[in-house]
């Protein structure tokens, strides 16, 4: 019998980098000064891309796109974490953690599967150049780009879905610098196999297929 207080839970409490307290000036510079570049980064190619009509070709499209991914990606996680690591912990509301992980998790699979595609698009452009133009149009390639966007969110929202199931009950710590699913399960006191088995054939197609198709 779960022995846990079952009070729902309304706020959780992420513990970070703990292990790290003495040395969190310094480590805060360092992430500060990795995230600053990659944020720069990709504002950079993104706005050299939407503005220069040379790069205006599928290959620097999809980058301009894995880029804005790659944005939102840090800025969903880094802000909260160099906050914990001055603080040495984050307390979030329940929703906000459950919200950060649903972003976290849809933006890195859609990331894959743009990937998949920027590896297709090679392949044209090498095997079959006389058919490439005729193949990566305009109108294809922002097809292919808004179906990677809406398969990773659709796809994870699923996961949420069965995630949302489930009764929280505490104790409410995570030990991690941000709401990750297998964290946020461990806070479950109800049966979480079926959401297991639900991500899993899931996640499985999203990360392997891609995988694949770029080997």
């Amino acid at each position: 019998m779960d022995s846990r207080n079952h009070t729902s839970i309304t706020s959780v409490l992420l513990l970070g980098f703990e292990i790290l307290h003495s040395f969190k000036i310094p480590f805060f510079l360092l992430i500060f000064l990795l995230n600053i570049l990659t944020v720069t980064g990709n504002a950079t190619i993104v706005a050299l891309v939407s503005s220069s009509p040379s790069l205006r070709n599928p290959m620097f499209f999809f980058l301009s796109h894995l880029s804005t991914l790659d944005f939102i990606l840090t800025t969903n996680i880094v802000p909260n974490m160099l906050h914990g690591i001055l603080q040495g912990e984050i307390t979030m509301s329940f929703p906000a953690c459950k919200i950060q992980f649903y972003f976290f998790s849809a933006l890195l699979a859609s990331e894959c599967l743009l990937l998949a595609v920027m590896s297709y698009d090679r392949y044209l452009a090498i095997c079959k150049p006389l058919r490439y133009i005729s193949m990566m149009h305009n109108k294809f390639c922002l097809w292919l780009v808004i179906s990677c966007w809406i398969l990773g969110f659709i796809t994870t929202l699923v996961v949420l879905i069965l995630l949302n199931r489930l009764e929280f009950c505490g104790p409410n710590v995570i030990d991690h610098f941000f709401c990750d699913f297998s964290p946020l399960l461990q806070l479950s006191c109800s049966d979480i196999s079926s959401v297991i088995l639900g991500q899993m054939l899931l996640a499985v197609p999203m990360t392997s297929f891609p995988f694949i198709f770029i080997i």
